[in-house]
């Protein structure tokens, strides 16, 4: 029966049901850490600590699997919230502060760029003549509407009657 301060198992109830105080005094008699609890099998539980139930055991090893999968975990939940709980602030910090000095590091950044060019100057176009009676293909075509001969507009005149 479930009181109203616990909740309720959601694994079904097995046969042959194990109190957990039973186990945790076998645990604690055989002062189970964390280095032997990776070496928990289902045969040392039903040798050692009698769980005679294989459902009981399973659940019991599989939840020591997953625990210690989640654990060694590169992807850990725990890893990614600590990371952002720290970045955000600091983004936020940074955000602030470009903002607050944005003229700042606009003319900071311009004499950054300067300061680049002189030190290695952007190389000149490579802007040969082009021989007489060639035509450059790079340009042909451009402002070819400029430098025409104008249409003349033809007016049109609306008849009187």
């Amino acid at each position: 029966m479930v009181t109203a301060d616990e909740e309720p198992c959601p694994y079904p109830p097995s046969p042959n049901p194990v109190r957990a105080g039973e186990l945790k005094a076998a645990f604690m008699g055989n002062k189970m850490n964390g280095t032997s609890i990776e070496t928990l099998t289902m045969a040392t539980l039903e040798t050692e600590y009698g769980l005679t139930d294989e459902d009981d055991r399973k659940k019991i090893v599989y939840a020591v699997k997953d625990i210690l999968k989640k654990d060694n975990s590169g992807g850990n939940t725990n890893d990614w919230q600590n990371f952002l709980m720290w970045l955000l602030p600091l983004a936020g910090m940074a955000h602030w502060i470009s903002m607050r000095y944005e003229k700042q590091i606009a003319k900071l950044m311009k004499r950054y760029r300067k300061w680049q060019e002189a030190r290695a100057p952007p190389k000149a176009l490579n802007s040969e003549p082009v021989p007489e009676g060639e035509k450059n293909e790079w340009i042909e075509g451009i402002n070819s509407d400029v430098g025409g001969e104008k249409k003349k507009a033809v007016k049109k005149t609306k008849k009187v009657q």
